[in-house]
């Protein structure tokens, strides 16, 4: 996010089923989003980040202990 406040900027963000509300989103965001929201939403997004990597790792574990499985 680094610093960004722009509604548009923020909305556009969003992912799976919040896209289909971008603009009741960046309605929501314009004029409302503090530092604790921005805070909050940092602690989020690398709470995300870090399940993605944690997916990406079981994944490529499963990976390859089924090719060990099947040779």
């Amino acid at each position: 996010m680094e610093g960004k406040t722009d509604p548009e900027v923020l909305a556009d963000l969003a992912m799976g089923k919040l896209r289909k509300k971008l603009p009741e989103l960046k309605k929501a965001l314009h004029g409302r989003f503090s530092t604790h929201h921005r805070f909050l939403l940092e602690q989020i997004l690398g709470h995300l980040d870090f399940l993605d990597e944690a997916i990406e790792k079981i994944s490529e574990e499963v990976a390859t202990r089924t090719a060990l499985l099947m040779s």
